[in-house]
């Protein structure tokens, strides 16, 4: 069972996803920040082929329902503007046939018997649902939510008419 705060759950699902399906991948680790020219650059979570198209990931993990204020909230997709600059510079290093990519990798608290969404994978106890867009499509979408967070989301509702299931992006492996 992972500590109060570990995170690494998410990652570990996508990537036992990718296993599963024999979908090649690099999976990133992050020691310290890679810099560029203008500085300092986040880091993504794997590097996953799917043939021609070459995918740079970030896992973006969420419970689903989420909590907030006593009240439940669907399709939490929140992400630091960090992470869309993050992106948006590494497909530009890699160029032509690379895509940055938000997988959503949400961690299933729905009741049993709930079909509101079908869960892609489970991995031990817990149930996720993964679920993706490219980069470009969210920032085109987005809105501020946190000027002091420097947080963006795209509102519940266009989101999810923009995720596609991550076997649209990613089929199974050879």
């Amino acid at each position: 069972m992972p500590k109060p705060g570990d995170h690494t759950h998410y990652e570990r699902a996508f990537e036992t996803w990718l296993r599963e399906r024999r979908v090649p991948y690099v999976p990133v680790q992050q020691i310290r920040r890679s810099a560029d020219k203008d500085g300092p650059l986040k880091s993504f979570d794997f590097l996953v082929h799917a043939g021609e198209q070459h995918y740079i990931v970030d896992v973006k993990g969420k419970h689903f329902p989420q909590t907030s204020r006593g009240r439940e909230v669907y399709w939490e997709n929140w992400v630091h503007f960090s992470d869309l600059e993050g992106l948006f510079a590494w497909e530009s290093h890699f160029g032509e046939g690379y895509t940055g990519m938000l997988a959503y990798c949400y961690w299933l608290q729905l009741p049993p018997g709930d079909d509101t969404v079908t869960k892609t994978i489970t991995v031990g106890e817990r149930d996720y649902l993964i679920v993706a867009l490219p980069v470009r499509t969210f920032a085109e979408n987005c809105r501020r939510r946190s000027t002091r967070w420097q947080a963006v989301h795209v509102p519940a509702k266009t989101f999810t008419s923009l995720i596609q299931p991550i076997e649209h992006f990613v089929p199974h492996g050879r």
